[in-house]
């Protein structure tokens, strides 16, 4: 499911416009965003958690060419 499959889901099941369901949306993801940004986690019930989890660098592989090399932290 992409964000716009969610869309679409609340217009007809609330019977609000497109645009409506899209700014619902957003600022649902913006206010997850904010609060991870801030260190917090977030805890939607019968949704969901959400964490921020920083991971190393390893070692990568493209699976076309089968070159080596290293994904970064993020």
């Amino acid at each position: 499911m992409v964000k716009v499959d969610t869309v679409r889901i609340i217009q007809l099941k609330e019977g609000l416009s497109f645009g409506e369901s899209e700014q619902l949306v957003n600022t649902l993801i913006d206010l997850i965003k904010d609060e991870l940004i801030a260190g917090e986690s977030v805890k939607i019930s019968g949704f969901g958690n959400f964490e921020l989890r920083h991971k190393r660098p390893r070692p990568g592989r493209n699976p076309k060419s089968k070159k080596t090399y290293t994904i970064s932290a993020r």
